[in-house]
């Protein structure tokens, strides 16, 4: 299972209760992943699209308690994690500027967490959280494509890459 926010590009850890926040960058070792699972976490990502409809390159990674980051998690931990993103995408969303196009901006579909159960790397199965449960979808891998929505995408500003998600959760991991 793979918990993740695809439209969050961080560049550090961050620590929010017993959750670590972890950043992805494609092809890049994440820790306590072996290369079977960082190879299954990257045909994930690859499925998860920018505005020009390639592969994200930069995303987060939602690691809970001690297991690996890609371990089985029981609804109850699913929720503890939502809510703690939650918080997370609070503090984030109290850095944004406001009445200032060129500034940094993010709302909170930058911080959607997204929740995949996967046993191999050519299908995949999506939760999709609803007020009376969850909903679990399958999918082969090769036939999804999500793109992220038009105001999440990350944009270049005066020649530099920047995110729209000023993302500063309570404390960064040391």
């Amino acid at each position: 299972m793979l918990l993740f926010m695809p439209w969050c590009p961080i560049i550090k850890r961050y620590e929010a209760g017993e959750i670590t926040i972890l950043p992805f960058g494609r092809h890049r070792p994440i820790r306590g992943l072996d290369d079977a699972g960082q190879c299954r976490v990257n045909a994930i990502m690859a499925t998860y699209k920018d505005i020009k409809g390639k592969a994200v390159h930069k995303a987060a990674v939602v690691h809970y308690g001690s297991n690996s980051p890609i371990h089985d998690l029981a609804d109850d931990d699913i929720d503890v994690a939502q809510e703690l993103v939650a918080l997370a995408c609070f503090s984030g969303l109290a850095g944004r500027e406001y009445f200032n196009s060129l500034g940094p901006y993010c709302n909170a579909d930058c911080f959607s967490l997204h929740v995949q159960k996967f046993d191999k790397v050519d299908f995949t199965a999506l939760t999709t959280r609803r007020r009376e449960g969850r909903t679990l979808s399958g999918w082969p891998i090769d036939d999804i494509q999500i793109t992220v929505p038009v105001h999440c995408h990350t944009r270049r500003l005066a020649g530099r890459r920047t995110s729209q998600c000023p993302y500063q959760p309570s404390r960064p991991a040391g």
